[in-house]
């Protein structure tokens, strides 16, 4: 992983995502939200990235909604093509789209997620291991894209869902 004294989520943050437990990732940057998770996949750690419909935010291309179709489209527009897995490629960086059909509703510790919306978007890096911005929260570098999935012992959705499309672009 990242470093050798390894950081972790506070134990309420940590407890949003069932899968994910201390072998499997660390923290690698505090809490900010300066960017959000859809930038950081893209390669921006400046402004936050979303495809609202007032154009509050930051969003590279036209189109504006919260769709699956729309997140792929604008990750092709940054040079990323459609792939079929999450497993490294040598020479390549993928991104996940994560995707929640469902819905929750806001908790003190987790926004409400609109159902059939994407949720969340991790990159990842030439060792194979993935980082994600969590929201306003830690940047995290984890093994899996499993981790960020789960549900509490309620069975109440607490992550991001499920990772439901995947786009790689050449590193050279």
């Amino acid at each position: 992983m990242a470093s050798s004294t390894k950081r972790y989520l506070p134990p309420l943050r940590e407890r949003n995502f069932p899968y994910l437990t201390k072998e499997l990732y660390e923290v690698v940057e505090d809490a900010t939200d300066d960017y959000n998770c859809i930038a950081f996949a893209a390669g921006d750690k400046t402004r936050w990235w979303e495809p609202d419909p007032l154009g509050v935010y930051y969003w590279p291309i036209p189109k504006r909604e919260y769709s699956v179709p729309c997140y792929t489209e604008m990750f092709e527009s940054l040079g990323y093509k459609q792939c079929i897995c999450s497993l490294r490629k040598r020479g390549f960086e993928k991104v996940a789209i994560y995707y929640d059909p469902v819905g929750c509703v806001a908790t003190l510790y987790h926004a409400a997620v609109l159902p059939n919306t994407p949720t969340h978007a991790a990159r990842q890096f030439p060792n194979g291991y993935w980082r994600s911005k969590l929201g306003p929260w830690e940047l995290i570098e984890h093994k899996t894209l499993k981790c960020l999935n789960g549900t509490d012992r309620t069975g109440r959705r607490t992550s991001y869902g499920e990772p439901t499309k995947f786009l790689k672009r050449s590193l050279t």
